[in-house]
């Protein structure tokens, strides 16, 4: 990777405020991936891990309390942090964090807010008068912001009018990952990645799959690798499977390193139709991995795949079309070996890692400099 001279000094460092793995999910994948990047090779890199799983909303409170005792004595006693890359999804999460950049600006100390999920058009547009002020003002307490596409960047300045630096940074994929095996017998696999819960479109899935021609499901199988954010989420979900009765579906649980990549290797269709979403890191996985893929176009993933070019857009909350589009994944080899071989190809040229800690690296040097 290349890189501008550095005009930092050696004793700089950047505080990583975000969710390390596990639990595993596209925010936690990333943190793991700037800590263990080159980027963190050249700057003093620490971590501040915020991970938690606790839906009830006092454990959150207490423990939003105890993260903010936590970083303000870190300031307090670190002045060689200059900068805090701070990373937030919508809702609550969205106040937790602005809590953290509220004590960052405190501390004189220079914050990079990073807006991750798809949930945000959500939040802000069911929000008043008073809480969308509340939250633009938050967000312009940041030095600057990370949005992950253009369309989302044009969002935030015209529809939230935000007047903080916003930058454009998509997601990418950090590891060279190996092309997806050639054509197996059947069954043809479909791959679903990521949280067990509904808003990811997991019942649309068992709807579809109850759609399916009785000749088409039965030459096809289903994997669904993840565990739910929450328990109950994750028994929804499970339950909904287990009453259609079908047969042809796999509860893989979580994988990680190379049991994941196995996964994704031995599929032949990945699935992701989301109710919500910015630009989910288990797609652009499975794209680099040389798959079709069937997809929602909600967040910035029409910006990424191409009805008809390299896979199928849907609209959210459709799954007899969903359905239609898994009989054509089966019977036409020839298209998902185009759809593959096109996704490979974007990543490579488009989401590659080696570009994004290029980026990165541009950003921190122009907020520390």
């Amino acid at each position: 990777m290349q890189m501008e001279p550095r005009c930092l000094k050696k004793s700089d460092v950047i505080l990583l405020v975000g969710p390390l793995p596990p639990p595993y999910g596209g925010q936690s994948v990333l943190v793991k991936d700037i800590l263990e990047s080159k980027v963190a090779e050249r700057y003093p890199i620490l971590s501040f891990d915020v991970a938690h799983q606790h839906p009830h909303l006092a454990a959150r409170l207490a423990l939003s309390f105890s993260f903010a005792v936590r970083l303000a004595y870190q300031l307090l006693t670190r002045p060689s942090i200059r900068l805090l890359h701070i990373h937030t999804s919508a809702g609550s999460a969205f106040f937790e964090k602005s809590l953290f950049v509220l004590i960052g600006r405190l501390f004189r100390r220079r914050v990079l807010l990073h807006l991750h999920g798809g949930r945000f058009r959500g939040f802000w547009e069911s929000a008043g008068v008073v809480k969308r002020r509340l939250i633009r003002e938050l967000l312009d307490c940041s030095h600057a912001l990370i949005v992950l596409s253009p369309g989302s960047r044009e969002y935030f300045v015209k529809s939230v009018a935000c007047q903080t630096m916003l930058y454009v940074l998509p997601n990418a994929v950090r590891v060279e990952i190996p092309c997806a095996a050639p054509p197996a017998e059947e069954p043809i696999i479909f791959l679903y990645v990521g949280h067990l819960k509904a808003e990811k479109g997991l019942l649309d899935i068992c709807a579809a799959l109850q759609l399916l021609p009785p000749v088409v499901a039965a030459r096809c199988e289903l994997r669904i690798m993840g565990v739910g954010d929450t328990p109950r989420n994750e028994k929804l979900v499970r339950e909904a499977f287990q009453s259609a009765g079908l047969s042809n579906v796999r509860f893989l649980g979580l994988k990680a390193g190379s049991e994941k990549w196995h996964e994704f290797a031995a599929a032949d269709v990945f699935l992701l139709p989301s109710h919500s979403e910015d630009l989910p890191l288990t797609l652009l996985e499975a794209m680099a991995v040389g798959l079709p893929v069937i997809v929602t176009a909600v967040g910035a993933i029409p910006e990424v795949v191409r009805e008809g070019e390299n896979g199928f857009l849907l609209p959210a909350g459709a799954p007899d079309l969903l359905a239609e589009k898994m009989v054509l994944m089966v019977d036409q080899p020839a298209l998902r070996k185009a759809f593959g071989s096109a996704n490979r190809n974007k990543i490579e040229r488009e989401y590659s890692f080696a570009g994004y800690e290029q980026e990165l690296a541009v950003i921190y040097e122009t907020l520390m400099a």
